[in-house]
């Protein structure tokens, strides 16, 4: 693998992707003329926000165009700069985080190649398999990493306006079914994938991802490094648990676990998402207050692997203490009946008893360590 992820380029925010192969792309995509014009405009979006990718956000000065081209454009574009520009800022402010050499280049080198031919996959498969029945942006075009193209990745799409949630907001469960809706869906898209295809996907996402970058060393690396973080605003009992809760989840056998939890529960491995979080769900805010889900975006760790990982992620993510007691089993029953209606009559990859009795009962209580630490620091609210 080239070095060139890892260094900068001449075109666009340093990546070697040119503003000539963006405007071809998109006039391929749109089948238009139109040229992106002088006084275009590109955004870093990724910056603190991502390792893996540039995020550029284009605005256009559509020359020769018509009304119906759109206002704004993402080209996510895979490299490794992110991760050096933010290991530079610690280093600046006295925080060094990670020793770069050539070891962790190449780590972080394989890995934007894998996870951004792993993310154009997923989008390629939700298109085709999907029906619409998953929201998210409309693809224009994807351009993977292969033995003759070792450094020009990139996805681009159109920008999907959305108000930004962060982990500390939360919507209602009434909000959440469309999205547990579309989980079915991609678990059920799952079933229908042929053998070959199957093989371009995952298994071990979370042992590829952290084996090296939170091996021993670097692990207690950076939890001394996020004690000195702190100002001495938290107290030491909650740093205490929050290392605990840590150095146990990121351990070997706690991302390993992960990965081979449908194994342990004796359930049949589906197509996940891998990272169902806050901010990779894009919501439209209502002026009821309510939140319609926008779409779903950063695809790049979807895997084979346990029906429980996205909706503990989100849960987790995104409802309050309250209605995660009220609602958790509801969520299943829910999850289970669209799980069904999307079957059309064929079997279910899992059984309702194993998600209410195994996924339940042993999955939710991997999150009890953390829901402990958050409870610490939020005492008023119940978790």
């Amino acid at each position: 693998m080239s070095k060139l992820l890892s260094t900068p380029g001449d075109g666009i925010l340093k990546t070697h992707i040119s503003w000539e192969e963006i405007e071809q792309d998109v006039q391929n995509a749109l089948k238009t003329k139109a040229t992106l014009g002088p006084n275009k405009t590109v955004r870093n979006l990724s910056l603190s926000r991502g390792f893996t990718s540039r995020m550029a956000l284009i605005e256009p000065d559509w020359q020769n165009g018509e009304d119906r081209l759109p206002k704004a454009l993402i080209a996510k574009i895979p490299s490794v700069m992110n991760f050096l520009d933010f290991n530079e800022l610690m280093i600046q402010k006295g925080r060094d985080q990670w020793s770069i050499d050539d070891r962790m280049l190449k780590m972080w080198q394989n890995l934007c190649t894998q996870a951004h031919n792993s993310e154009c996959l997923i989008y390629e498969i939700i298109q085709k398999y999907a029906n619409g029945k998953i929201k998210i942006p409309l693809i224009m075009a994807t351009k993977k990493f292969d033995e003759h193209n070792t450094h020009k990745g990139n996805l681009m799409m159109e920008y999907v306006e959305s108000c930004e949630l962060q982990v500390y907001d939360n919507i209602t469960f009434e909000d959440m079914k469309e999205l547990l809706r579309m989980i079915a869906v991609f678990q059920v898209i799952g079933t229908k994938l042929d053998e070959e295809t199957k093989k371009k996907i995952p298994i071990n996402p979370y042992s590829n991802l952290f084996s090296e970058m939170f091996n021993d060393k670097k692990r207690k690396k950076f939890l001394d490094q996020f004690r000195k973080f702190d100002s001495g605003s938290i107290p030491e009992e909650t740093l205490d648990k929050f290392c605990y809760v840590f150095e146990k989840e990121m351990a070997e056998e706690g991302y390993k676990r992960i990965d081979t939890l449908s194994d342990i529960l004796g359930i049949s491995r589906v197509l996940c998402h891998g990272d169902m979080w806050s901010t990779n769900l894009l919501w439209k805010k209502e002026n009821n207050g309510r939140h319609e889900l926008a779409a779903i975006i950063d695809w790049q760790i979807s895997h084979f692997g346990c029906p429980a990982v996205d909706v503990c992620r989100f849960l987790m993510a995104s409802l309050s203490g309250k209605d995660r007691r009220k609602y958790k089993d509801e969520v299943l029953r829910t999850l289970y009946k669209y799980l069904e209606e999307e079957m059309d009559d064929a079997e279910p990859p899992y059984t309702f008893a194993q998600v209410l009795e195994r996924i339940r009962e042993k999955t939710l209580a991997m999150i009890e360590d953390v829901i402990e630490y958050y409870q610490k620091c939020h005492p008023d609210e119940k978790f």
